[in-house]
């Protein structure tokens, strides 16, 4: 088929989201004028008429086709780059913000549970100056101190908040997860801790009403769990499942289903609305007796839908989800059939156009990537076998949908999540009719909740499905070999790697030699790549100081070994190891660390010739270079010998400053680590530059990161 014929919102789609791209990644160069966009767009309209009077030449008419290309991508461009640097309404409040502001902000998202805390999302309606009220719009993270007034919280209240408000801080870690940008592309640039006592409410209600009804909704669902006895794992999945609650998610949950290749399934995404699409098209299905009972059915099925999304949170997926339904239920509305592809464009079309940061969002991309995969190789993968029994056929076609969304979607998990679960064949087997069965029963629960005897007892048919469930989910990701762990590949490499599969694919299509010819091609190109990083990989040297905070880490790489000299707190606490500095460990290709408590760098002798290391009394030597590190440990038994260093690492919050320590060491630079606090890292910093000594602090510049 000519795919442009086919699939003609492509042309318009691919030069729109290549304007999104670069206007991302090079948002300076690709700030243009409004102005400029709207000229060039009358010009195109004004052309378009008059090649509809006077055509041109068919050769000619690629002018028109470039001029079209410009205008939509130059319309993309202008319509992320406002939202992306210039951004007035977020940043209006972080340009004038105080150490210490009182402010009136109303509640913009559902509050979040934590641990010790309330997650609420503020959007700030004035501040206070000089004793005068300032309008003033912008969004805080804030984190409210857990008490009883804090547990009442919810959507819509307007409070008056008198704290601390900070911009938000990146460890800057290599390869750490970004949160300061993460938030940054949802327009949010402060944050708070706000403790008891230091917020009143002014105000109830002040949000979007449809929204504020919508979780309403969704809490008395929630109310209504708890009222047949859910709690612990079963509560917390039957909440993500079908409400798209995720509060009571631990980590221990999520690790389990993303190991066992069942993460997708605690995200309301498409099939989850394609099932609600079912169920109402079901109830509403009497309407069609009437003369113009379809017409208000799909009203009515597109409202309960976004009404459903919105319960839900309004993910990307379940958005792009909710899109796509409405466009097929106009479309069935007009008699007419729409070519799924086209759908699948327009609805990622009109959701970037209400938010184009959408495109950062991996639950965006990997929703939309796997639909597309599901749509294009899931008829081809399940014609490849036709058995007549119907039980094998419906296995064999979820194993076909599983096996199109995972290689449509496996580089992009492997680029951010570095793993690759290994039995997800076996899992979806599970999983997918499982819960199917469990948002079907769970829907009738919450349907039949008013009848509380009968609700009663589908409730613990529902209870057993879940228990089932997790129970499945815990027993695959125990198997041996249930997940690849350690995977690493750049952008470069994930974008070879889909290279490769569209060629394999268009070949399995098209049939032609050269098509396989080409996919080997970049196949080797793909391995070469992966071959000299591990190469490079044996004859590595680097040395890093990690920001954690209020936390020692210290990291000697040679080779594939490595040594983490590191305090007792962090020792106590892996799961910071894997937030901050895992995937580096993994981009680096090492083995397992050998971790150095830096009590011992006083009191005892560490010897590695092989690695070139050499540790005693707080001195290390790697290969070239003589590191010191000054703790509370050992800072006043220091010899005052006036060794020449090249770092001079200060840890502890100990009590010297940086003269004292001049007496004994005479570093090339001088390192504050992260275990120090900001007070006594400022003050280190001022006397540094006082006395000219060169001074890198972690806490606020990032990790120091140097390869010898």
């Amino acid at each position: 088929m000519n795919i442009w014929n086919q699939i003609p919102l492509l042309r318009i789609f691919i030069p729109f989201l290549t304007g999104i791209i670069l206007s991302i990644l090079f948002p300076e160069v690709f700030n243009i004028s409004a102005t400029f966009v709207i000229i060039l767009e009358i010009l195109v309209i004004a052309l378009a008429l008059i090649f509809n009077q006077w055509p041109l030449n068919y050769k000619n008419r690629w002018i028109f086709g470039i001029l079209l290309t410009s205008v939509i991508f130059l319309f993309a461009c202008n319509i992320t780059i406002p939202q992306l640097i210039n951004d007035n309404k977020s940043s209006e409040f972080r340009n004038c913000k105080a150490t210490h502001d009182t402010i009136i902000a109303t509640i913009d998202e559902a509050v979040s549970e934590r641990a010790n805390s309330y997650k609420v999302i503020l959007a700030v309606n004035a501040v206070k100056e000089n004793g005068k009220w300032e309008n003033i719009e912008g969004k805080i993270m804030t984190y409210f101190q857990k008490d009883s007034a804090a547990s009442k919280l919810k959507y819509g209240d307007r409070l008056i908040i008198s704290s601390s408000f900070t911009e938000v801080k990146s460890n800057r870690n290599p390869e750490e997860f970004d949160y300061k940008n993460y938030l940054a592309m949802r327009s949010i640039f402060i944050q708070s801790y706000v403790k008891s006592g230091q917020w009143a409410i002014l105000e109830i209600n002040k949000g979007n009403i449809i929204k504020e009804y919508a979780l309403n909704i969704r809490e008395k669902f929630l109310t209504i769990f708890r009222t047949f006895g859910m709690n612990g794992d079963e509560y917390a999945v039957a909440g993500a499942l079908i409400l798209g609650y995720t509060d009571k998610l631990d980590q221990d949950i999520i690790c389990m289903y993303s190991g066992s290749g069942a993460l997708h399934i605690l995200s309301v995404s498409g099939m989850h609305v394609g099932i609600i699409f079912i169920v109402l098209n079901f109830l509403l299905a009497f309407l069609d007796r009437y003369k113009k009972g379809k017409y208000f059915k799909n009203i009515l099925l597109i409202l309960l839908i976004w009404f459903y999304a919105a319960i839900t949170g309004l993910s990307p997926a379940v958005c792009r989800a909710a899109t796509m339904i409405s466009f097929i239920i106009i479309g069935r509305l007009m008699k007419r059939n729409t070519n799924i592809y086209n759908t699948l464009i327009v609805s990622a079309i009109f959701l970037l156009i209400l938010n184009p940061l959408y495109i950062t969002d991996v639950g965006f991309q990997l929703s939309y990537i796997a639909v597309f995969g599901i749509i294009l190789l899931q008829k081809k993968i399940s014609e490849l076998w036709q058995p007549s029994n119907w039980v094998i056929k419906q296995v064999w076609l979820i194993i076909s949908v599983s096996l199109a969304a995972q290689i449509a979607t496996f580089p992009l998990s492997i680029l951010y999540f570095h793993q690759f679960p290994n039995y997800f064949l076996i899992t979806n087997l599970i999983v997918v009719p499982l819960s199917n069965l469990i948002i079907y029963s769970g829907m009738l629960v919450l349907m039949i909740s008013p009848i509380g005897s009968i609700a009663f007892y589908f409730s613990k048919v529902f209870v057993l499905m879940l228990n089932a469930l997790n129970s499945s989910i815990r027993y695959i990701e125990s198997l041996p070999y249930s997940i690849t762990k350690g995977l690493s590949i750049d952008i470069t490499e994930t974008i070879l790697l889909y290279i490769i599969i569209v060629f394999i694919i268009a070949f399995l299509f098209k049939k032609k030699g050269i098509l396989l010819k080409t996919a080997l091609i970049f196949s080797i190109i793909f391995f070469v790549s992966l071959g000299i990083k591990q190469y490079r990989s044996f004859s590595q040297k680097k040395f890093f100081v990690y920001n954690i905070n209020k936390s020692m880490a210290i990291e000697l790489v040679s080779g594939k070994n490595h040594f983490l000299i590191t305090d007792s707190s962090l020792q106590q606490h892996p799961k910071l190891l894997e937030v901050h500095v895992k995937n580096n460990w993994i981009k680096l290709r090492l083995n397992e660390p050998l971790i150095i408590n830096r009590k011992q760098l006083s009191d005892t002798i560490i010897n590695y010739p092989n690695h070139t290391i050499f540790i005693k009394n707080n001195i290390i030597r790697f290969y070239d270079k003589v590191i010191a590190i000054v703790n509370e440990y050992n800072f006043q038994s220091i010899a005052s010998s006036g060794l020449n260093v090249d770092y001079l690492i200060l840890s502890g919050n100990i009590k010297t400053n940086i003269s004292n320590l001049l007496h004994s060491y005479k570093p090339r630079l001088v390192i504050i680590d992260s275990s120090n606090s900001m007070k006594k890292t400022e003050a280190w910093l001022n006397e540094c530059k006082t006395i000219d000594i060169p001074c890198y602090a972690v806490l606020k510049s990032g990790a120091y990161v140097h390869e010898i």
